[in-house]
């Protein structure tokens, strides 16, 4: 199967991550830059004649309508991945305007489409209650866990990048600073536990969103908590498996994720987690992998006492945990196999795989 990935640039992508690409078109931005606007990928989709399916990712700006327009018009099937754009939490934010981009475009574009691809089964509700009747594939994503086989190696890394981690145990949050993320719930609860765990830091990584970083700072400083929390900015890379390499839990405390792939690598770095229901991770408690807390300080502040009281080996055991769920479910070989199933079966050429819930 050859597959092709076009995008509008913003100078933020680099070479593509895989060999497997034959063709990785950047499209440069154009008119409504807010809603991604590209008149250039606009006529390429129109303009491939070959090609048999579209896929489209992410909701409201307009390259996934650029993909339905095409897909209708080459008259191909084309699948929406909304990515938690339509859940609740996240349909409240902007609301109007979404209402107003809903009427002009994407409703019809999510009604129209041959399959929705959710990925995580509680976004098939989100779909439902919004009114969408299409067939849903039900597929997650995928973590390669060959990325973490050497994090032994990289426990010191973080202490010398940021001194205040040096002999000191690490509550890791790591996602785009945003206030869906609880970030200011999580400093609260940090607040009460922090007498009874000095040894502990709070190291917070990830890059700014919407300026929330400053009100992440001026929380901390009004908690008086500054010399337990470290923020460092965005970490990619080997500085990212670093900060996993040196952390003792990781936090996600969310009102709402669409799928969090950070989540993901931290399970995959056998570490326990501190989530919300709005992480749509209900198998950590199935796999006892972590706890999952009620998206406020009370809720953020019992989870961190649960992990931080245990000791090394407790949190060693429950991350092996999630370890072995991420093996079990969430590789990419595993992810990849029912995506293309997905395809084969809107091309016609097999039945409908297990993993679509049928249209109603």
């Amino acid at each position: 199967m050859d597959v092709s990935i076009a995008y509008v640039s913003n100078g933020s992508l680099s070479e593509p991550a895989a060999a497997s690409m034959q063709l990785v078109q950047a499209h440069d931005p154009s008119g409504l830059r807010v809603l991604g606007a590209s008149r250039s990928l606009r006529r390429a989709l129109l303009a491939d004649a070959e090609v048999d399916l579209l896929h489209a990712h992410g909701l409201w700006e307009l390259p996934a309508h650029y993909v339905a327009s095409a897909g209708r018009r080459l008259s191909v099937p084309y699948v929406i991945t909304p990515r938690g754009m339509l859940e609740s939490w996240a349909l409240r934010r902007s609301r109007w305007k979404k209402r107003l981009v809903g009427w002009l475009y994407q409703n019809r574009d999510l009604r129209r489409s041959d399959c929705l691809h959710a990925i995580t089964p509680s976004e098939v509700h989100s779909f439902r209650a919004y009114g969408l009747t299409n067939p849903i594939a039900v597929v997650p994503n995928g973590v390669d866990l060959a990325e973490f086989a050497n994090l032994h190696n990289m426990r010191g890394r973080l202490a010398e990048m940021f001194p205040a981690a040096r002999d000191r145990r690490v509550a890791l949050f790591l996602s785009r600073l945003h206030p869906k993320k609880g970030l200011l719930h999580l400093m609260d609860a940090w607040a009460r536990v922090r007498a009874d765990y000095r040894d502990w830091l709070l190291l917070i990584c990830g890059p700014d969103d919407v300026g929330h970083r400053a009100e992440v700072e001026r929380k901390a400083a009004d908690l008086g908590i500054t010399q337990s929390v470290a923020l460092t900015g965005p970490m990619y890379g080997e500085d990212k498996l670093a900060a996993f390499a040196a952390a003792d839990l990781f936090a996600l405390p969310s009102f709402s994720e669409g799928f969090s792939m950070a989540l993901l690598e931290a399970l995959a770095s056998r570490l326990p987690v501190l989530i919300t229901p709005g992480c749509n991770f209900p198998e950590v408690a199935e796999w006892n992998a972590g706890v999952i807390v009620r998206p406020n300080a009370e809720g953020a502040e019992d989870g961190l006492r649960r992990l931080m009281a245990m000791t090394q080996s407790e949190r060693h055991i429950m991350g092996a945990r999630g370890r072995a769920m991420v093996e079990a479910n969430y590789t990419w070989d595993k992810v990849a196999a029912q995506i293309i199933e997905v395809y084969e079966w809107l091309l016609g050429g097999r039945e409908q795989p297990e993993c679509v819930v049928s249209a109603t």
